[in-house]
């Protein structure tokens, strides 16, 4: 599970912000606003390739888990996994979505490393009750914690805490509403 979605952590962060960036300076997102096509129905595309694109490495990862450690789920479980995990990183995707907002390759990859810190802080490289207790509040908080917390109980069979579920839509509205101020305040300046 942390693979996936550590996976889609750096798909929905990282590659979120370079390709935005990307058709930010090559000016196809300021060509963009010549047609009738809205900002937001611009992100809805993008987030749907991306969205796609998570659910390969779920399928992929899953595929390699089975293969080579020989980790078997029920077919009703994969299509929940595969469904769910990439929409849940939804508020991955929106902290993409951030960084792209520098409009500048080097530093979204500089400020991209936050996926090391997400990965580290939430227990995805090692166990969460080993980290420091400072750390585990911080990480306990964070939607890449929620995000495997929900896969691993969807795994064990548990019910899914609603705690997380809240949390994951908390982080995708503040990040939604942060990038909504953020092009607001662009569009005043220009």
């Amino acid at each position: 599970m942390s693979m996936m979605i550590y996976a889609n952590l750096l798909g929905s962060v990282l590659t979120v912000a370079n390709t935005l960036v990307n058709d930010y300076v090559s000016g196809y997102a300021k060509s963009l606003r010549l047609l009738p096509v809205k900002q937001w129905q611009y992100y809805i595309s993008i987030g749907s390739i991306f969205w796609l694109l998570n659910v390969f490495c779920v399928i992929a990862l899953g595929l390699t888990g089975w293969l080579f450690n020989g980790i078997v789920f029920s077919v009703k479980l994969w299509l929940i996994l595969v469904g769910i995990i990439p929409l849940l990183a939804t508020p991955l995707m929106l902290i993409g979505v951030l960084l792209a907002q520098t409009h500048d390759t080097n530093t979204v990859n500089i400020l991209g490393n936050i996926v090391f810190l997400l990965a580290i802080v939430s227990g995805l490289w090692f166990p969460f009750k080993t980290l420091p207790h400072w750390i585990q509040i911080i990480g306990g908080h964070t939607p890449v914690y929620y995000i495997a917390e929900i896969a691993r109980e969807l795994v064990s069979g548990k019910m899914i805490t609603w705690d997380y579920l809240v949390g994951v839509i908390i982080w995708s509205l503040l990040l939604g509403s942060l990038i909504y101020l953020i092009e607001k305040t662009i569009a005043r300046t220009c």
